[in-house]
């Protein structure tokens, strides 16, 4: 699901990405605070660019292609939603991957 309406232009132009960020166009989300990482963020919380546009976060992370953690879909499907568990997911995943254009 997305919300947001229609990207603007420099969407389409990975380079540009960093402008959508902390713009009217992302979530603003950030991570808990880290031990380990985040040393020079307020509170050592990464940045974590969410896009609220049509795209979603492909539009504004340099359109990244991420699956997400297997825990993820079988998590879902423990909680009632069957057919969401990784091992259903994955064939479709690895279609859109051998996308030929």
């Amino acid at each position: 699901l997305e919300a947001g309406g229609s990207p603007p232009y420099i969407a389409s132009i990975p380079a540009l990405a960093s402008y959508l960020q902390l713009s009217e166009f992302d979530w603003r989300h950030s991570t808990v605070p880290q031990e380990n990482a985040c040393g020079a963020m307020k509170d050592r919380r990464c940045l974590w660019p969410s896009g609220k546009m049509l795209g979603g976060s492909s539009a504004i992370n340099y359109m990244l292609y991420v699956r997400g953690h297997p825990e993820d879909y079988n998590g879902w499907a423990k909680l009632g939603n069957p057919g969401w568990d990784f091992q259903s997911v994955k064939p479709y995943f690895l279609k859109s991957e051998k996308f030929g254009g």
